[in-house]
């Protein structure tokens, strides 16, 4: 994200700012090597409102990966939890733990 050139911005700045972010907070399942999660708060309204997104998780020594192709992602639209058009981008995050 780019940061801001003063401490007074712009509400470009503020729209650019916000549309880079991604957050949520919840709850989550596992199963086998399936994460599941349940946002209670997020940035998109919609998708705290019952939504759930899944992921495949392996662990080795420090290191955690999680890997989502999309097909889980599951959002609230029109009353009814779909997943939503454009979700199917693959994402992979991979997490080492600090000693």
């Amino acid at each position: 994200r780019t940061l801001a050139a003063k401490d007074s911005v712009t509400d470009a700045e503020k729209l650019a700012a916000y549309d880079s972010f991604i957050a949520n907070a919840g709850t989550y399942e596992v199963a086998d090597s399936t994460l599941t999660i349940h946002p209670v708060v997020a940035r998109s309204p919609n998708f705290m409102s019952g939504g759930s997104d899944k992921y495949h998780f392996r662990v080795s020594g420090d290191t955690l990966w999680l890997s989502n192709t999309g097909a889980g992602f599951r959002t609230m639209i029109g009353g009814q939890l779909v997943t939503p058009p454009g979700a199917q981008n693959a994402t992979m995050l991979v997490l080492v733990r600090q000693k």
